[in-house]
């Protein structure tokens, strides 16, 4: 048996969770601000990977956004491609055609398959190389013209392809002078045109466009570039303000990869928070108190489970005590330090006792004596005593 190291075998720590932060603003925006920076705080000293403003990245990040259809059509394309070129290599033509037209057919019916031009340049340079081959010049022209103009100064890799099919890709240009599209494209949307942001001059022919605006999803097409193109955009998902319901917190878990979500709103000196379990997809009991308390905010991550959000989150107002509702959240009051309240009524105890014991020994003293008459009281050298009979 092979001796084991001294050090041993040390499992990696776990991965800390990930947990966003919403703020929900009312009045009093600046003790929501600060309410915020300590329920950050408070969760990474307590070991959590935090998200700052989590709605806001959901917003940003949701029209890049790739769907799993969208993902598995990308692999689909991507092993097309590669059998068609192995279908080249081995001068099958038939099979390459096919594997080919399979991808043409997948990227004009998903457009919002990520890389798009980029896979359709791949297919183009094969099916140039196929034209080439076959003694087609007219064809494999009018394929390289296109990859061009989909990737102005990209060519093929001279180790994929023979230096006589490379030649003839140095004299193929674009067919025409680049201009800027006339397409509607709204205000502040980020445009995407061939892999590249902004919009710019561009070639004659079809191009692969995709649209995004913050909250909405996106929108990908293939146009041509003299084409009249209205982007028609999608209902939003995220608003510019957060709503405190299942559906879109969920949508912010998913953008984000966040395990739970914690909702903060601070009014004057008191803050609640309450906590989003991602996975159920449920609310946890908030937690209601003063704002410098917010160090033990990591309770509310594994608080019981409540309805919904709390009303103290959810509408206006100053923060009060929550309703007192069975299923409803309920506030925890900030732990206080009791051990001087003890401490007081423990001595006032003791001082009670002992005045009780000397109010009995006088009483004792003063019965025994009542029968003989009054004591006689001396003067001493030492000092003062009570002389008896």
């Amino acid at each position: 048996m092979l001796p084991l190291p001294p050090w041993g075998i040390v499992a990696a720590p776990p991965s800390p969770a990930r947990v966003g932060i919403v703020a929900v603003e009312g009045r009093d925006r600046a003790a929501t601000a600060q309410a915020t920076r300590r329920t950050a705080a408070a969760l990474a000293l307590d070991g959590h990977d935090v998200i700052p403003d989590a709605w806001e990245r959901a917003r940003l990040g949701l029209p890049f956004a790739v769907p799993p259809e969208a993902r598995r059509a990308h692999a689909r394309i991507v092993r097309h491609i590669e059998q068609a070129e192995a279908a080249l290599r081995r001068a099958d033509f038939a099979a390459a055609r096919s594997e080919l037209a399979a991808v043409r057919n997948e990227l004009r019916a998903r457009p919002e398959v990520p890389d798009a031009a980029v896979l359709l340049v791949e297919a183009l340079w094969l099916e140039a190389w196929h034209a080439h081959l076959a003694g087609r010049d007219a064809e494999r022209d009018a394929a390289l013209r296109r990859a061009v103009r989909l990737a102005p100064g990209i060519v093929p890799s001279p180790r994929r392809f023979p230096p006589d099919f490379l030649a003839r890709v140095a004299g193929v240009d674009a067919g025409g002078p680049a201009r800027p599209p006339a397409w509607a494209i709204p205000r502040g949307a980020l445009v995407e045109i061939d892999g590249v942001f902004g919009l710019r001059p561009i070639p004659p022919g079809e191009h692969h466009v995709i649209v995004r605006v913050p909250g909405r999803g996106a929108v990908a097409r293939w146009v041509l570039r003299d084409a009249t193109f209205t982007v028609a955009l999608p209902a939003p998902v995220l608003g510019p303000r957060p709503a405190l319901a299942v559906r879109p917190l969920s949508v912010v878990c998913r953008a984000t990869g966040a395990a739970a979500l914690v909702v903060v709103r601070g009014e004057g000196p008191r803050t609640a928070v309450q906590a989003f379990d991602c996975a159920a997809r449920r609310f946890r009991r908030a937690w209601t108190g003063q704002t410098a308390h917010l160090a033990s905010v990591a309770v509310a991550l594994e608080a019981p489970w409540a309805t919904g959000p709390d009303p103290a989150l959810a509408h206006a107002g100053r923060l009060g005590p929550p309703p007192r509702a069975t299923a409803g959240p309920v506030s925890s009051p900030p732990p206080r330090d009791d051990r001087p309240r003890r401490r007081r009524w423990v001595l006032g105890l003791s001082l009670s006792a002992a005045l009780v014991a000397v109010a009995a020994v006088i009483g004792l003293a003063v019965g025994l004596s009542a029968g003989r008459g009054p004591p006689r009281i001396a003067v001493d050298a030492d000092g003062f005593r009570v002389a008896g009979p």
